[in-house]
């Protein structure tokens, strides 16, 4: 124990206690720079030199002896801090360097550093502690700036949008700010490591680069731009600033990195160039499509091909596409469609709006549908099972094709692969692409107006060309039928006075069948003006057809094989048979000539109706419901000049003198007066088949067909016939033929003195034939003045005038009895012989 406790003395102040070291060394503790004390475990003071008291704001020591009555309370800033300076003394005997804050007598605090030891007794107990006390207040005061402006830099440090890093000259990590933990990783694992170990590999190369000569140089500040590698495998763009920290001989010590995150600058930057690329890329499309005129001028089709083309190129699309919409409004037809990875056109495929009703409701109202994900956007997902998922679509910019402010079809842009986004400007775009399509569409439809008006110009044309030569053909129809009648009436006259054996016989065949030829030359001519004079009656077209079939198998001859097809369920048509006989015959003359050798001709019966919508689509076509006659043949067709030219009345192909050009014209102007229409399809080499269409008739059921009149008709049995013609040749010629028949005649050129021959005449008159046009009293009126003085009387009309000069509406009262002029002695005596036959 004595050892220890002398060891313990012999600490700080040797072997000497307070007192003897007190009255051995007065001065030296009288102007010790620093304080000296000695005080009790209890916490009071025995005594102090003058530094100490000094030091605390005491002018004397014994004032602060005096003073501090209990050191933890009143001296030390923290009692905690008293008890923890004894704690320390009492367990190892001395307290080195301690520093605690105390408190100046004016109240403030004063920071301090002591060094003590606890001084025991010869039993080890604790007699007082004695120790020296230093003012630190000036270095505490800058250890907390420097600590304030570390703290501070490191705040700054962390929180600088920089990133800032120091490395070694090899470029291995010393220090990182804590901004690095933008990177992801744990800031002490990246220290010791390179800085290019992070950068991504196609900017390596280049860095390491730079690197080597920044530090080679010794350059003072280098700049450089790229991607570094984050903990999570994704890179950012960096652009670092490095300087070289030198040492006193100048050269690199430590190099200095602070880096900014341009990841968004460059992302920008890209978008910029994108959109820039995407805008010039763009423009060449819309110059492509509005420059070239041949878009607009071409037929739509081909128009929208080269657009669709022009689309995939320009937005870098898999497909793109037009579509238009149906008439009515429920389908989507695809016009055309461009795949780029095959270069391939297409189109034809058919969407129905019911399948898809909230795409067609968005594109009505907002004139585009974008879909980054289409199959699962509400808008398209109802195309993604149909339409979406076997064409492998992921994406969809579609714009509203607009025509006249209605919707009219849409754009469709298509992406395959992986969900894309779609710009703004590609979204406006695609509303461009389809305002240019609209416009092509406007121009098409302007086109088919123009195209239409030259048709009905054309039309027009016609008509009036026919109208001319109808016009004509009732200018001479009246006198060249009264001559024709008189030559063809004295020719069958004379015929039966001269023995059949004569020269004089063969010559006088000779002009009645000129005379026959001409009046049918005037037939057609009026025909195809249809001023023709028809008895119209309600037809089975089959029946009509079937009756004359055997005529027309001798017509065309045993060589050509001649078929028929009639439909057993067909309508109804009302015109005059005679008309069907002659459309017949002339087509089928007509396919006969243009078959060469053994051949093929067909006729063929059925029923056809015709929409709005169909009419509208093929030119020609007229809406309705109607039969359908259908003559065809496997000749050597009709290229587009001949066809052009088909109906014009005088047209042939034949050689001179084998047609007078009338045959079709006289088809033409036969089936336009029965309000029909005829269509024609011919190729060269291929055949040809002319499609007639006839109204079909709703009014009553069809007569059976008639059949034809003799020639060998009984004569007459003296009956009295009244006839009144203003041409005195035509007036003798019809006196002639009907006494030669047996007949009484009373003939007269003035219908006043037939009025007047009637009124006197002894006797009945039992027929009444009369001209229809003539000076004062016309043909009905005598008829109806006539029959109030015989009220039994029959009337026959006769003209060679044109069926409107006869009826108002070209169709003679089907009560009517007519015998149009130039007629034969047959014909009249069978119209003679009818009409008396009739009953009352």
């Amino acid at each position: 124990m004595t050892e220890d406790n002398s060891s313990r003395r012999d600490g700080m102040f040797g072997s000497q206690s307070i007192p003897e070291f007190h009255r051995q060394c007065p001065e030296i503790l009288e102007n010790a720079p620093i304080g000296f004390f000695v005080s009790t475990p209890a916490g009071k003071f025995l005594t102090a030199n003058p530094a100490m008291a000094k030091m605390l704001g005491y002018e004397t020591p014994a004032e602060f002896v005096t003073s501090i009555r209990d050191i933890a309370a009143q001296l030390y800033s923290d009692a905690a801090r008293r008890d923890h300076f004894k704690h320390i003394l009492e367990t190892r005997g001395e307290v080195v360097n301690y520093e605690h804050q105390l408190i100046h007598k004016n109240g403030s605090l004063v920071w301090v550093s002591t060094n003590a030891r606890a001084v025991t007794d010869d039993h080890g107990r604790t007699s007082y502690y004695q120790g020296f006390t230093t003012p630190i207040d000036a270095r505490k005061k800058a250890e907390e700036a420097l600590q304030e402006n570390s703290r501070l830099l490191q705040y700054i440090m962390d929180n600088i949008y920089e990133l800032v890093s120091l490395t070694d000259i090899e470029g291995n990590f010393t220090f990182l700010a804590n901004s690095h933990k933008i990177l992801g990783y744990d800031l002490d694992s990246l220290v010791g490591r390179n800085v290019l170990e992070f950068v991504h590999p196609e900017d390596l190369a280049q860095l390491s680069n730079v690197f080597t000569e920044f530090v080679a140089n010794r350059e003072t500040f280098r700049q450089a731009e790229y991607r570094y590698l984050r903990a999570d495998g994704s890179h950012l763009w960096f652009e670092t600033i490095g300087r070289c920290i030198l040492d006193e001989n100048g050269d690199p010590k430590e190099l200095l990195f602070s880096t900014r995150d341009v990841t968004e600058r460059k992302k920008t930057e890209q978008a910029l160039r994108d959109s820039e690329n995407r805008a010039r890329r763009q423009r060449a499309a819309v110059a492509k499509m509005v420059l070239d005129e041949s878009i607009f001028t071409e037929e739509i089709s081909e128009s929208l091909r080269r657009i669709t083309e022009i689309l995939s190129e320009s937005i870098d699309v898999a497909r793109a596409s037009v579509w238009m919409l149906s008439k009515d409004c429920t389908e989507l037809h695809c016009a055309s469609l461009f795949e780029a990875e095959t270069k391939r056109h297409c189109s034809g495929d058919v969407l129905k709006i019911t399948e898809f009703p909230e795409y067609f409701d968005a594109i009505q109202k907002g004139s585009r549908v974008y879909a980054e994900n289409a199959q699962t956007d509400p808008k398209t997902q109802g195309l993604t099972r149909n339409y979406l998922e076997p064409m492998g679509i992921t994406s969809l910019l579609d714009a509203a094709v607009i025509v006249e402010g209605m919707l009219a079809g849409v754009i469709c842009l298509e992406h395959i692969g992986p969900v894309r986004k779609w710009y703004s400007d590609e979204e406006a775009f695609a509303s461009m692409a389809a305002s240019i399509v609209a416009q092509v569409l406007t121009n098409a439809r302007r086109r088919q107006a123009e195209k239409e008006q030259e048709k009905l110009q054309e039309q027009l044309n016609q008509a009036r060309k026919m109208e001319s030569v109808g016009q004509l053909a009732g200018g001479v129809a009246h006198d060249f039928n009264n001559m024709l009648n008189v030559i063809l009436g004295y020719a069958e006259l004379a015929l039966g006075e001269v023995d059949s054996s004569s020269s004089l016989h063969k010559k006088l065949m000779e002009i009645r069948n000129a005379a026959t030829r001409s009046a049918d030359i005037t037939r057609k001519l009026l025909a195809f003006a249809r001023k023709q004079v028809i008895e119209p009656r309600v037809l089975d077209l089959n029946d009509t057809i079937e009756s004359g079939l055997t005529i027309l198998r001798r017509l065309i001859g045993e060589d050509i094989d001649l078929t028929w097809h009639p439909d057993p369920a067909l309508w109804p048509v009302k015109m005059d048979p005679s008309q069907i006989d002659q459309v017949l015959t002339n087509l089928c003359v007509n396919a006969r000539d243009a078959v060469s050798g053994a051949g093929k001709v067909g006729i063929e019966t059925g029923r056809k109706t015709f929409d709005a919508d169909y009419c509208s689509d093929h030119a020609g076509f007229l809406q309705g419901e109607y039969v359908m006659l259908a003559v065809s043949d496997n000749g050597c067709g009709m290229d587009k000049p001949v066809l052009e030219k088909l109906f014009d009345p005088f047209f042939t192909t034949k050689e001179t003198g084998k047609g007078t050009g009338l045959g079709l014209a006289t088809v033409y102007g036969i089936v336009k007066q029965n309000n029909g229409f005829i269509n024609i399809y011919s190729e060269p080499g291929q055949g040809t088949a002319f499609t007639v269409f006839l109204p079909r008739h709703k009014g009553g059921q069809a007569e059976p067909a008639r059949k034809k009149m003799q020639e060998n008709q009984r004569p007459g049995c003296g009956e009295s016939i009244l006839v009144v013609e203003d041409e005195p040749m035509n007036l003798d010629i019809c006196k002639t033929m009907l006494e030669s028949l047996g007949y009484q005649v009373i003939a007269s050129v003035n219908p006043e003195d037939a009025l007047t021959m009637a009124g006197s005449h002894d006797g009945d008159i039992h027929l009444l034939i009369t001209d229809v046009v003539m000076p004062g009293i016309n043909g009905r009126d005598l008829s109806e003045r006539i029959h109030s003085l015989y009220p039994g009387i029959r009337c026959i009309f006769m003209s060679g005038h044109t069926a409107d000069m006869i009826s108002q509406k070209g169709v003679l009262n089907e009560k009517v009895n007519f015998i149009q002029k130039p007629f034969t002695v047959s014909e009249l005596a069978a119209k003679v012989q009818t009409v008396l036959a009739k009953k009352k």
